[in-house]
């Protein structure tokens, strides 16, 4: 776990010759909501490109599953409004379809959920590229570049 994320998405953009400004969205799954928050100082990623339909605790985290499903995830709801109110995110902005609690987490599927939002967001919004990305335990890290072809 931890900031793993930002080597992996270092790593993608450098074996596809792209730039951080070459991505239209980033999705980070998150062990805990500080973790995507680190990963996005890191790396830079401006909070309109990141996680666009809120964190786990907005859609909830797929246990097992945070590769299908990754936004800024967080273990408990006062983390989501702790960074809210930290990084002033209006409430508009933040876990727009809900949090953890309401949608549960999909054990096993997180890389499918994160896959799934991102190609759809791609098609929905008419961009281009799109990173996905989760944290693995022992430090390791994914990441995961889409393209829309359209």
């Amino acid at each position: 776990m931890g900031i793993g994320p930002a080597p992996a998405i270092r790593q993608v953009l450098g074996q596809t010759g792209m730039k951080m400004d070459d991505i239209d969205i980033f999705e980070v799954n998150e062990a805990f909501a500080p973790q995507a928050l680190a990963v996005q100082r890191d790396l830079g990623i401006p909070m309109e490109k990141l996680n666009l339909n809120g964190g786990a605790i907005a859609l909830g985290h797929p246990l097992g599953a945070s590769g299908a499903r990754i936004s800024v995830n967080e273990a408990f709801a006062p983390q989501a409004l702790a960074v809210q109110r930290d990084l002033g995110i209006p409430m508009e902005k933040l876990n727009l379809n809900g949090g953890a609690i309401a949608l549960g987490h999909p054990l096993g599927a997180s890389g499918a959920r994160i896959s799934v939002h991102l190609v759809h967001e791609l098609k929905r919004r008419n961009l281009k590229y799109a990173i996905g990305s989760a944290c693995i335990g022992g430090g390791q890290g994914i990441a995961v570049l889409f393209e829309n072809v359209q």
